[in-house]
């Protein structure tokens, strides 16, 4: 995770996708592959925390598969 502030991340690029029910509400969640750490590194985010255009990039990949 290249950290650019206290709380920010550059993200290498979205892996998977993944619906969650917590408190009976479905969560959204992308495995993402942050830039410049191993792959070991990799964590679930909440779509919330994921700029558009990279969902929107991974979505269309998805479909074209």
């Amino acid at each position: 995770m290249t950290q650019l502030d206290d709380d920010l991340f550059l993200v290498e690029s979205l892996l998977g996708k993944r619906v969650r029910r917590i408190r009976r509400r479905k969560v959204v969640q992308y495995l993402v592959k942050w830039k410049g750490y191993p792959e070991e590194e990799n964590t679930w985010a909440d779509e919330a925390d994921i700029h558009e255009d990279l969902i929107r990039d991974y979505e269309s990949r998805s479909l074209s598969t």
